[in-house]
């Protein structure tokens, strides 16, 4: 979990006549967990959804709400910037398309709100921005550069002196012989161009996503700053970039416009146009939260909460301001109705039915499984649900008609696509990530796959991979043939078949009592070569849903 620092000389500042123990106590209430307290320094730590709390003042942004002392939506105007024009190549069109930006006018910096800065960058690069792969930002001192600015590509013999020198040295220097370069520059494609940001003079003060040029790097002296971040989706750019224009406004600096040319189109940035969540039903907000407010209570939670919005009858169409990432739909409207109405001020009742809980007979049976499968020395391993389309289809040789796979509609992120409908690629990439790790390595893992052409679509699955220098059919058979009669008393069966998964002639179905409930056998080396896995595996995988009928 990320942390952020909160200084007890900024609690006095931001809340005067407030006692720092009340607002401490508050904390929790917003989702923040304390870490560490002292007389001089409070430690939270946040969710990774609220990227607006990876500063103290997004944090103090939302307290003022709570105790009604700034309610409703932030009000700050954005002044159209003079001159500040940024052009964008096209040739940066396959490496890394966008950019966005602002310029910070008239405010002050110390070391503490430097550090405040740079901690705040970091969490959103390693944040919405997937460890800068997909956003990265870079502030700059607006008196040490020149507009208009020019996103463009150089080769790797262009020269400019990198952020912690004084001397100029080459991109190919860079990416080889600096801890950034080396850390960072797998981000770029391959490729013998690379995107840097240039001023008016032709100097490159940027090699995003890697380090910032030392020419107009900001300090204690800096009163105006032009903030950039580029990537590879605009409105994950416009998202990051409106957390920095709320954040640098709190600050007292003011905001202004950078216009930016894509050939002939243009866009203005930042971008702080507000989304609407129109429909709101009030007996919905009432029965998530177990509570019977009236429409107007619901508002006033909702701007308690740094939101807006407009009563309709029993419903509410709200309003919610760019920085907030983290609302998505219906549900995120309740929890912030549930937290400006005050967490403690809700209360716990029973639940309507009377029965006691016990184990499933599925739960039962998975953990004889797991106690049978541990006792032969193997060992377990949970991975998520989603994973990438590659991991599922390609990296495994599997022909998948995706019609009948359970996809996530806009994904923002490529490792989680799709809905598993095997657990053996999931294990194959554990198996990658632990190659430096000692032979030989046994893992199972007991979790849920879904496939529309299966009914249940949702079903549980046993898959166990062996991999050692010897891993073969004969080993992964007698495991599987250990838990079914020793663990869970049932004869099973193998019948040679050729799967395209396996090597011929060493793969086969599972059968009992006449049913396929899974396949074994040992891995195809072109799949091997793929996890870049360097000794054989062999894994077997079966079909709980349909073995727990036979148990």
């Amino acid at each position: 979990m990320p942390v952020v620092s909160f200084p007890v000389r900024k609690i006095k500042e931001f809340f005067p006549g407030y006692d720092v123990n009340s607002i401490v106590d508050i904390l929790p209430y917003i989702g923040l967990d304390i870490e560490y307290v002292d007389e001089d320094e409070i430690r939270v730590e946040y969710s990774p959804n609220r990227p607006d709390f990876s500063s103290y003042y997004g944090i103090a942004r939302s307290l003022k709400g709570l105790l009604e002392i700034e309610m409703g939506i932030p009000n700050f105007k954005i002044i159209q910037g003079k001159d500040y024009v940024i052009s964008v190549n096209k040739s940066v069109s396959h490496i890394r398309p966008f950019i966005v930006g602002l310029v910070a006018k008239n405010g002050s910096l110390d070391d503490e709100s430097i550090r405040n800065l740079v901690g705040m960058q970091e969490d959103l690069h390693n944040g919405l921005g997937r460890r800068r792969a997909k956003a990265s930002i870079g502030f700059h001192d607006l008196s040490k550069l020149e507009f208009p600015l020019r996103y463009d590509t150089v080769s790797s013999n262009a020269s400019f002196s990198p952020l912690g020198f004084k001397q100029a040295v080459t991109i190919a220097e860079i990416l080889r012989e600096t801890e950034a370069g080396r850390k960072h520059g797998k981000i770029l494609p391959s490729t013998k161009i690379f995107p840097v940001l240039l001023d008016g003079s032709d100097q490159i003060i940027s090699l995003p996503p890697i380090i910032n040029g030392d020419s107009t790097k900001i300090n204690r002296n800096s009163r105006n700053l032009f903030v950039e971040a580029t990537g590879t989706n605009l409105s994950l750019l416009e998202d990051v970039l409106a957390i920095m224009a709320i954040t640098l406004s709190d600050m007292k600096f003011n905001i202004e416009s950078v216009v930016i040319f894509y050939g002939e189109e243009s866009i203005v940035s930042p971008n702080l146009q507000l989304r609407k969540f129109e429909g709101l039903e009030l007996s919905y907000v009432n029965n998530v939260l177990g509570i019977e407010i009236t429409p107007e209570l619901a508002l006033k939670c909702l701007k308690k909460s740094r939101l807006d919005g407009l009563i309709d009858g029993c419903k509410i169409t709200c309003n919610v301001p760019r920085y907030r990432t983290d609302i998505s739909e219906a549900i995120d409207l309740v929890e912030d109705i549930g937290i400006g109405f005050g967490i403690f001020n809700l209360d716990p009742s029973l639940p309507a039915y009377r029965f006691s809980g016990k184990k499933s007979r599925n739960t039962i049976i998975s953990e004889k499984i797991r106690q049978t499968l541990v006792g032969m020395g193997l060992i377990e391993n949970v991975n998520f649900s989603l994973i990438s389309r590659t991991l599922e289809h390609e990296y495994v040789n599997r022909d998948i008609d995706y019609k009948d796979v359970v996809a996530v509609v806009g994904s923002k992120s490529e490792e989680h696509e799709i809905l598993r409908s095997s657990l053996l690629p999931s294990l194959l990439r554990s198996l990658s990530h632990n190659i430096h790790e000692e032979y030989p390595q046994r893992l199972f893992e007991i979790g849920k796959v879904f496939s529309l052409e299966e009914d249940p679509f949702e079903r549980w699955s046993l898959c166990s991979v062996i991999a050692h220098d010897e891993a073969d059919y004969t080993e992964a058979k007698s495991i599987v043939q250990t838990l079914m009669g020793v663990g869970l008393g049932k004869e099973l069966e193998a019948i040679s078949a050729i799967i395209p998964t396996y090597l011929e002639g060493r793969g086969a179905y599972l059968y009992v009592a006449d049913t396929k409930v899974g396949v074994i056998g040992e891995i195809s080396p072109s799949i091997i070569e793929n996890f870049r896995i360097r000794v054989p595996v062999a894994s077997f995988e079966i079909d709980l849903t349909k073995l727990v009928t036979f148990v």
